[in-house]
């Protein structure tokens, strides 16, 4: 049976950061129909199209280069199919390219997110004196109360940056223990950042084949 395994970036942006996984999982099979792929599905009673998401985007944030990959049950042109997507989706979420992937390639493993903030002027400077402190110490503490620990941000975070009123920082995924987004934030002073109306920005959803690619030279190491 013919399979070609495709991985799709895509972009989530607006309202609908406010969807959870499950329902842009369904969301998208509705493009899917939509835009008549014919998706390879599970095996059993109740078959699902086969769809794999390296790192769910947390509810609220907005994603820039979301990853899913899919697996084809016939031959197809993947630019054209990009377009039909595009053209059945719904208003926040743009696909934005695909490409084939060798179907003995091991599950997709996230290596590293990049986050971005927009900040206003006096909280921009107050993290850009911040950001000096925690990256001047040997230590950058973030407390997990609901674990009694102490982590160290610096074994975690790999890039960081404040220029031009924007915070961007590359973190490795918080699937693996690591701090989150929300924590490096909070442990900026910017506990409230969400509430106060800014959105949290994922940038880039770096994989482990993609490791070696480099990173703007304007987003220097911590």
């Amino acid at each position: 049976m013919f399979k070609q395994r495709v991985r799709i970036r895509f972009r989530k942006v607006g309202d609908l950061r406010w969807i959870g996984h499950r329902d842009l999982a369904r969301t998208l099979e509705r493009i899917f129909r939509r835009a008549e792929l014919v998706l390879a599905t599970s095996q059993g009673y109740h078959p699902k199209p086969r769809m794999t998401f390296p790192s769910a985007l947390p509810l609220g944030m907005e994603g820039w280069n979301e990853v899913v990959e899919i697996q084809l049950a016939q031959p197809t042109d993947l630019t054209e199919m990009v377009s039909r997507l595009n053209t059945e989706s719904v208003e926040g979420l743009e696909f934005l390219r695909a490409c084939v992937i060798p179907t003995s390639a091991p599950t997709p493993q996230v290596a590293s997110c990049v986050y971005r903030i927009r900040l206003d002027e006096g909280p921009y400077e107050e993290v850009r004196f911040r950001l000096a402190e925690v990256l001047a110490a040997p230590f950058w503490p973030v407390h997990r109360a609901s674990r009694n620990a102490v982590l160290n941000l610096k074994d975690h975070l790999w890039q960081i940056s404040a220029a031009e009123g924007e915070l961007r920082f590359r973190l490795r995924p918080s699937e693996v223990g690591g701090p989150t987004a929300r924590e490096v934030l909070e442990s900026l002073g910017l506990g409230n950042f969400e509430k106060d109306g800014g959105v949290i920005i994922r940038e880039d959803v770096i994989l482990a084949d993609q490791e070696s690619e480099a990173l703007p030279a304007a987003f220097p190491q911590a």
